[in-house]
């Protein structure tokens, strides 16, 4: 399994990150110029030398911040946009999942998908609304997986 994003660190970029549900690291993807479209991370089972067929994909905790290099994160209301690949084809499934963390309460929320996200190849995320180009967390990526014959 791999997860395409800007970074897996406890900063993204020199920003401070939101609380992680299982410290000290999450990944990360963020853009300073672009636009939301540009804001986007993949959990797949299809690279080189991957010996995974497909996975179900449980769950992720997930959240957004302002970019910033304050000490403490930011958090910012968005909406982020779940697409998963099915492994036999067909049409693809989709869910949202919306974050509002507060200065208060600023961490990471859980998203979980249920028996749609079952036997796929990949899971894009985009960040589909949010006021600002914030910076787009995950952490603890729940799956299984289902290894080739």
């Amino acid at each position: 399994m791999t997860i395409s994003a800007t970074s897996i660190s406890t900063r993204a970029n020199g920003v401070s990150i939101l609380r992680a549900h299982s410290p000290n690291n999450t990944a990360s993807v963020n853009t300073l110029t672009g636009s939301l479209q540009d804001i986007q991370a993949a959990v797949s089972s299809v690279y080189s030398g991957s010996k995974v067929e497909y996975f179900d994909f449980q769950s992720t905790y997930q959240g957004c911040a302002l970019p910033t290099e304050a000490s403490t994160a930011v958090p910012e209301t968005c909406t982020i946009s779940f697409t998963g690949f099915k492994a036999a084809g067909g049409s693809p499934v989709a869910k949202d999942c919306t974050y509002s963390g507060t200065a208060a309460a600023p961490a990471l929320a859980l998203c979980s998908f249920g028996s749609a996200f079952t036997a796929v190849t990949s899971v894009n995320l985009t960040v589909k609304s949010a006021t600002v180009l914030p910076v787009l967390y995950l952490d603890d990526c729940m799956y299984s997986t289902y290894s080739k014959s």
